[in-house]
């Protein structure tokens, strides 16, 4: 009987009926997982896009903190090199850049070349307005050197010009600071006076007899004796000589001790008055010298305070500055390791997530594999003891061996889903 009319016959019988179960049940394990194997693939791709959006994100927010980080870096920066710089002591690494006002000459001047060349400062210019927050949209220089590489390394680089060699060395912050203040005020020598010789006055009787109060007294009763002589006629007598004499030694001796006394009197008032005078010059010169020198040295003192208080207070400053940029590169650093451990994580939670998604859908396809092979179990079992089969599938026409292409039909490589691979970090 031909093949395809036995088909008919065949399938009346019970060993018909349980083959034709066997093969619904095969149909329904592979569409069952097939569908298995899609939901599983959707379900990864939307495994890896969460992770991905999330990376995304938290890249975005550390790349936010580092351009918020920005200024405050640099400004440490240029603190800590203007700090070096007031002490003479160098640069702060090979190849650091340089605070402003102290590049090295013969280096590019990036800055420069945003100024000469408009359309890369018309490119710069588009992103910073774009909001983009990486080192390209918000340093400048970093952006020129892209620039210029991008552009095929072909246009001028300006330079910072050369140093004039005949220039005088930089003052250190010390050196400045002496300037500022000045030189101590000189002050002279202190004034000195004669201290006036004392008066000693000559009181002899010799000294009294010459002085005109004598010489007056002496003539003008000599005048007197000689009127009243002659007028009694004896002018020239003894007794008018005798008279004249004792007259002149009686006035000397009365007379001389008032003179003495008045000659010693104001001699020492005149040595009072010159003492006195010297003692108030003395005094008002040495007030004048030392008032002048206070004055000077107060005011010299008070603008060596004044800067040196400013040069503590900006070198202070300076130093609160650098602490500040020191604190900003810790924060960015903290949030570079917390995006890092964040991305690790995440990473790991992907690759988990993944893992789980794979045993099952392993777990799915072996489950279908197995029903597959429990149904054609029991059309076998369907077909055992039945006459001309020898206990396999004999089709009418056909020999026993033909069974073997059930067994093929339900190859666990047709059930199991593809595996996606995990994507590697990128940070």
């Amino acid at each position: 009987m031909p093949l395809v009319a036995a088909i008919p016959a065949f399938l009346g019988t019970s060993a018909g009926a349980a083959t034709v179960s066997a093969g619904a049940g095969l149909v329904g394990a592979a569409y069952s997982s097939s569908q298995a194997n899609k939901a599983a693939g959707r379900q990864i791709d939307a495994q890896q896009q969460a992770t991905e959006q999330t990376l995304a994100l938290q890249r975005q927010q550390y790349d936010t903190t580092r351009a918020d980080q920005a200024p405050f870096r640099e400004g440490g920066y240029a603190a800590l090199d203007q700090i070096l710089a007031d002490y003479q002591l160098g640069s702060r690494a090979p190849g650091a850049a340089a605070a402003t006002g102290q590049s090295q000459a013969g280096q590019t001047d990036w800055n420069a070349y945003l100024q000469q060349n408009p359309d890369a400062m018309a490119n710069f210019q588009e992103l910073q307005a774009s909001g983009r927050t990486d080192a390209l949209a918000t340093d400048p220089i970093a952006f020129a050197q892209n620039h210029y590489q991008a552009d095929g390394a072909r246009r001028p680089l300006p330079t910072y010009p050369a140093a004039d060699p005949n220039a005088p060395a930089p003052l250190t912050a010390e050196q400045t600071l002496q300037q500022q203040i000045g030189n101590e005020p000189t002050y002279g020598e202190r004034p000195t006076f004669d201290r006036p010789g004392y008066i000693n006055p000559d009181v002899s009787i010799n000294a009294f007899q010459a002085s005109p109060d004598y010489q007056y007294r002496l003539d003008t009763g000599n005048r007197n004796l000689n009127a009243a002589f002659g007028a009694k006629g004896i002018a020239g007598s003894g007794a008018a000589g005798k008279a004249f004499i004792d007259y002149g030694q009686n006035t000397a001796a009365a007379e001389y001790g008032n003179w003495r006394n008045y000659v010693t009197g104001q001699t020492d008032k005149t040595n009072a008055f010159n003492s006195d005078a010297f003692q108030s010059d003395r005094a008002y010169g040495t007030g004048v010298y030392d008032a002048d020198r206070g004055f000077a040295t107060s005011r010299f003192d008070t603008n060596r305070g004044y800067q040196t208080g400013r040069a503590d207070k900006r070198t202070n400053d300076l130093f609160n500055i650098a602490g500040m940029g020191q604190g900003s590169t810790n924060f960015t650093n903290q949030a570079g390791q917390t995006y890092a451990a964040n991305a690790s994580n995440a990473y790991q939670t992907n690759a988990n997530n993944l893992s789980s998604i794979y045993g099952q859908q392993a777990d799915n396809n072996a489950s279908a594999f197995g029903q597959a092979i429990g149904g054609v179990q029991s059309a076998f079992n369907a077909f055992r003891g039945t006459p001309g089969y020898s206990g396999l599938p004999a089709l009418p026409g056909s020999n026993a061996t033909q069974a073997s292409s059930y067994a093929a039909a339900v190859s666990p490589s047709l059930y199991r889903g593809p595996l996606t691979t995990m994507p590697q970090p990128r940070f």
